[in-house]
């Protein structure tokens, strides 16, 4: 019987392993160290007030041509309408928003099928007003998330979100055009929560 221990820095994770000789069988547990949530921050969610959703994408370590083709294969494979696209004070981060409505399921779907962290894909299965959220204000010393361009899709005839296109036009002020199909609800979920991850700005 063999015991094996791993530590990686700079991840904070451990590895466990646990070779059982006569079942020629590795039992191995894994186990992550993150800090506890220490700041709060305020974000909106990608509910709508008929229970539809607007699809939300966060995207980690990609460079923007990276995500960029992926927004143009969502759009091409799924026949989706214009994406906004914002960058994160961080190198190679980004958040994406698409006005189309679907159903929590197929937004799940979607989203699956993406290059988007693995993590926000699955939030809503652990957020208790299941939905995506996206932050729109700082957090700690980090800025605000800066509106980059619109990645326009050749299908617009979905229904879309009114509340999400005026946030998206107040807050950031976006050029967002006004839509044939929209819902014409004007209320948006905002979400004040506690978060202690990447709270610090990089020079």
């Amino acid at each position: 019987m063999k015991l094996t221990f791993n530590f990686d820095k700079k991840f904070s994770e451990v590895f466990l392993s646990l070779k059982i000789p006569f079942f020629q069988k590795t039992f191995r547990v894994f186990i992550q160290l993150y800090d506890s949530p220490n700041q709060y921050t305020f974000g909106f969610s990608a509910k709508c007030k008929d229970s539809r959703y607007v699809l939300f994408a966060d995207y980690d370590d990609l460079e923007q041509g990276e995500v960029e083709k992926d927004i143009i294969w969502l759009q091409k494979f799924f026949n989706l309408g214009d994406f906004y696209l914002f960058q994160l004070d961080r190198p190679n981060s980004f958040h994406a928003i698409c006005l189309d409505k679907f159903s929590l399921r197929r937004a799940y779907s979607i989203l699956k099928e993406s290059c988007c962290d693995t993590a926000f894909v699955n939030s809503p299965k652990f957020f208790k007003g299941r939905s995506w959220v996206l932050r729109f204000e700082g957090k700690g010393e980090r800025k605000p998330p800066k509106f980059l361009k619109i990645l326009e899709g050749k299908n617009n005839e979905r229904e879309k979100s009114t509340a999400h296109r005026v946030f998206l036009e107040k807050w950031y002020s976006v050029p967002v055009k006004r839509y044939f199909l929209e819902d014409n609800e004007v209320l948006l979920n905002l979400v004040k929560y506690n978060t202690a991850n990447r709270t610090q700005a990089k020079n």
